[in-house]
């Protein structure tokens, strides 16, 4: 009685006071603790039972291992199921459906599916604890086939069934599998239930088919918020954003209150940067509802200014939250890296984890991606030995994120060492690796690790083959590249994308092909294709072809006439081939077109601080050293020969004005601050967010040999090591 009426410490007082512990009373004392959300006081009882050989019955039994599920506890999982083969209770249908239950809500499927198979009895809740475990842990294809073995034995799923596997099919946009079960449902009358319509809904949503949606839609009796919200859900899904905003505006007009999981389905169709008003307009509706310092929808709100890129709106919405957990920071940091502010996103990191919130995997990533991006190697070292403190060193994605990381900032070695360490490496980790040796164009170690990699039973993904094209692009390589390329396609069956037509592109740019490069991108099934045609004026550039540069621009200005980057390249063009007038032309029509050029930055690591230097800065307290080293720098490099290219300044100044222009590049004023904060012989790693131009890799190159430095320059395109006056891009600018 004590314990149905939730009086626990009655309840535990009388049963202290019994002569002798019966099954029925431990049975109903451990019971009462589980459903009052005192598992742990549950299991200590249960081990006292344990320990006076109290003889229990499988009720007992059943509601121990229910505490096991409610808090997954894994250990006191497996001792119950041990306790239970001695005893020879396992396979009692009951009894094996709460171990199975402990065993999905741990997240080892394996051992549950072993013990599923096993059972020589299953009913309808052996199927769905599986099936939901599958279903939530993202095992989407074999919570379907669930409904596939069900079906073949003759087993009837129930209606919970059904709508666990429909979310399968939901996730994976099996939209054929969902039809089936959508006729089962039909069959078990639930077709109209809040829940199960609220499933189909999101079902047809998310597997691309809103009619469908709308038409289950507009069957329900009563349109709940959940209803709605699957509906809104799903019209994001297929961006279809302006439609989203007209279903919310009539969810209004019909007096549904929107709720937490409703704002959170309008912010998703919000999250482009074509309807940040909206967004606005959202997030004052969510702070008139009181929901305003839910961290949840706090944390979505900030997701969706995010991918509106705006920055300044989630940093103002974090600074109002009475608190911030680990998914606001990993959103914050994760937002400045895309947005190219890795620095900022590095100081949020660093703000994180002073403020005692521990990084998991995602945030760790994001900070490493910020390294990545401004070859900050130092801090990147710093931050892996966090991981390795916290654990997830081994990590899929962070292992992956960490060979990218050390091979962008230039230290393949370090790469290397990180990959041979992994126990096993996955897909990811080999195509990190490759493309870290592919962004210098070394073409036999990506070739080695390609075949390596199969040899191991990996078979190789469309990341593999954009390694191996990059490759064969970056040394030259024509025939090579072509044959990996029908390789791909004939023995591997994978249908090139428009990156691997691109690297094609590229491969046959590179060796002056510019007519077939011309052909292909007129021939290959993909249109707008704005990086192929922004290759071929690349390649054009090189090899002086004006004809072809201009056809390629006319073709490039119609995909985007406001993009700065066609434009400069035919000035270039132009002017590299004495065309002055043609060259001004350009230059006007990049004016009347509003195609601003986008800023250079450069980064360099001295110590454990990042400097960045924008075009022509003079804003660094060591400007005037860093100008005064550039001088006597040009002064030597003429006498090696160096002759500035003056053909890639367009402004109308003097020639002396124009070789001050390119004094003052980013990455020019980068290195000379690295030579003068470092001692001789330091290697100098440098990043940019823009491609090299001519002028600044060649000089650059003259600089490693004067200075008797390795300089590393990792820009847009590639990874450059200078040496001894060589570069390892092969002058492939």
């Amino acid at each position: 009685m004590y314990a149905k009426c939730s009086d626990l410490e009655s309840a535990l007082a009388v049963f202290n006071r019994l002569p002798r512990w019966r099954a029925i009373s431990c049975s109903l004392l451990i019971g009462g603790f589980v459903d009052a959300g005192e598992e742990y006081i549950a299991l200590e009882l249960f081990r006292k039972m344990v320990e006076k050989d109290v003889e229990l019955d499988e009720v007992s039994y059943i509601s121990i291992l229910e505490a096991c599920s409610n808090i997954a506890a894994l250990g006191h999982g497996r001792q119950i199921h041990a306790l239970l083969i001695e005893l020879g209770l396992e396979f009692d249908v009951r009894v094996g459906n709460a171990i199975i239950d402990v065993y999905v809500n741990c997240q080892r499927l394996l051992e549950a599916d072993t013990l599923f198979h096993r059972l020589p009895v299953k009913d309808i809740v052996t199927w769905t604890t599986l099936a939901s475990g599958y279903a939530y842990n993202g095992f989407n294809k074999e919570a379907m086939q669930i409904f596939d073995d069900m079906e073949h034995y003759g087993v009837t799923p129930n209606s919970i069934t059904l709508v666990l596997i429909l979310r399968a099919c939901s996730s994976v946009s099996a939209l054929e599998q969902g039809r089936r079960i959508h006729a089962r449902i039909v069959e078990c009358g639930t077709e109209l239930d809040d829940f199960a319509g609220s499933s189909l809904i999101d079902m047809y949503g998310k597997c691309g088919s809103p009619d469908d949606a709308i038409i289950m839609f507009e069957r329900l009796p009563k349109t709940t918020a959940i209803a709605w919200s699957a509906l809104i859900a799903g019209t994001a899904d297929n961006e279809e954003g302006s439609k989203a905003f007209l279903l919310f505006e009539q969810m209004q007009r019909e007096n549904v209150i929107p709720d937490r999981a409703l704002f959170v389905c309008i912010l998703k169709a919000c999250s482009d940067p074509t309807h940040l008003d909206y967004g606005r307009f959202i997030h004052c509706h969510v702070a008139e509802s009181g929901l305003g310092t839910d961290i949840f929808l706090a944390n979505a709100l900030i997701d969706m200014y995010v991918k509106c890129e705006s920055l300044e709106d989630a940093c103002t919405l974090s600074k109002t939250l009475p608190e911030q957990d680990l998914v606001t920071w990993s959103l914050l940091i994760g937002g400045h890296v895309q947005q190219g502010f890795a620095l900022e996103a590095l100081q949020f990191f660093d703000k994180m984890c002073n403020e005692g919130v521990e990084p998991d995997g995602t945030s760790f990533v994001c900070a490493l991606k910020a390294c990545s991006s401004i070859a900050a190697l130092q801090q990147g070292r710093r931050i892996h030995g966090q991981a390795i403190e916290k654990g997830y060193e081994l990590d899929p994605f962070v292992s992956s994120t960490l060979i990218d990381m050390y091979a962008k900032c230039g230290s393949l070695e370090d790469a290397q060492r990180d990959f041979e360490r992994l126990p096993k490496p996955n897909i990811v980790d080999w195509g990190a690796l490759m493309s870290g040796y592919a962004q210098i164009g070394n073409y036999s170690l990506v070739l080695q690790y390609f075949k390596a990699m199969q040899s191991r039973g990996i078979e190789p993904d469309e990341i593999s083959f954009l390694s191996l094209l990059a490759a064969c692009s970056r040394a030259g390589l024509l025939d090579a590249g072509c044959a990996h390329f029908k390789e791909m396609r004939d023995n591997h069956g994978s249908v090139p994308s428009l990156k691997h037509y691109n690297s094609l592109v590229d491969i046959f740019g590179h060796t002056g092909c510019l007519e077939e490069v011309e052909d292909l991108l007129e021939t290959i099934p993909f249109g707008n294709n704005l990086v192929g045609w922004t290759s071929l004026l690349t390649s054009c550039r090189r090899y002086f072809d004006p004809s072809t540069g201009r056809r390629s621009f006319d073709r490039f200005i119609v995909m985007d006439r406001t993009n700065a980057t066609g434009y400069v390249l035919m000035e270039n063009i132009y002017s590299q081939m004495g065309m002055w007038d043609d060259a001004n032309e350009i230059e006007e029509l990049r004016k009347y077109a509003n195609g601003w050029k986008k800023p250079g930055k450069a980064f360099i690591e001295i110590g454990n601080q990042v400097h960045n230097f924008a075009v022509g800065d003079k804003s660094h307290k060591e400007s005037s050293a860093i100008y005064a080293k550039l001088e006597g720098l040009n002064l030597q490099l003429q006498e090696e020969g160096y002759v500035p290219r003056v053909d890639l300044v367009m402004d109308s100044t003097s020639e002396d004005d124009k070789v001050d222009a390119l004094c003052g590049h980013c990455e020019k004023l980068a290195i000379a601050f690295g030579l003068i904060s470092t001692v001789p012989g330091t290697t100098l790693r440098v990043s940019k967010n823009l491609r090299m131009c001519a002028d600044c890799h060649n000089a650059t190159r003259l600089i490693s040999k004067l200075e008797r430095r390795e300089i590393i320059v990792v820009d847009a395109y590639c990874t450059h090591h200078f040496g001894n006056g060589i570069c390892s891009c092969t002058e492939h600018l």
